[in-house]
Order: C-alpha cells, then sequence, then structure tokens
C-alpha cells in the first residue's frame, strides 16, 4: 500500500491510488474530464471512485503498474538490491592471488 497510495478495496481506494502514491495514476492520464458547469478540466479523483480520466495513456500505464507490481514484490526488491550491490562492490582480489600462488608451489614429489 506504500507505493499504490493506500486503499485497496474501500470506497475511495481508486481515488486514493488516482491521487496519491509513489506514482499516481493522474501522471499516466491523457484526457482528463471537462466539468459540465464551469468547463474546466477536472485533474483531481474526488467522488467518482475512479472513474476520474476519460483516456489512460496505456504505454506509461503500463510502465506505472510494472513498477508498482516490482516494488510490492519482496523477490523483485531482492533482485533489484542484488543487482546493484553486484554492480558496485568490487570483486574479490584473493582468490586470483590464491590461484597465482597454487601454480607457483606444485612441486613433483619425485624430483623432491
Amino acid at each position: 500500500n506504500l507505493f499504490e497510495g493506500g486503499g485497496v478495496a474501500s470506497f475511495h481506494g481508486k481515488n486514493l491510488r488516482h491521487n496519491t502514491g509513489f506514482w499516481p495514476r493522474y501522471k499516466t492520464c491523457k484526457t482528463f474530464p471537462v466539468d459540465s458547469e464551469t468547463g474546466a478540466q477536472v485533474r483531481t479523483c474526488t467522488n467518482d471512485n475512479g472513474a476520474c480520466c476519460s483516456e489512460y495513456d496505456k504505454g506509461e500505464d503500463s510502465n506505472r503498474t510494472t513498477a508498482i507490481i516490482l516494488l510490492k514484490t519482496p523477490y523483485a526488491i531482492g533482485f533489484i538490491v542484488a543487482l546493484f550491490l553486484h554492480l558496485l562492490l568490487p570483486e574479490d582480489k584473493e582468490e586470483e592471488e590464491e590461484e597465482e600462488s597454487g601454480k607457483e608451489m606444485k612441486v613433483d614429489p619425485v624430483e623432491a
């Protein structure tokens, strides 16, 4: 719920997803509805229970959904952290040194 903006199944859940959260859904809206009384575009979702956008941009909306699913899934979070750690941390130098010293120390027991 942290990334999605609060409500899941409550009456105002779709309104919260539209207005708040990590990546609010109003940012993926292509066409906002027009108020019949004033003629102005309504960019916030107040009473329509999620019906706050006339048309969503499908590409941006799918990217939003993908990002939210990745951030809500523990396995994906672990993968992302491991990927960044792998890129940031240097590799161990001890293994290379052990391999080199092992090659030099090979002695044939018959010759000794």
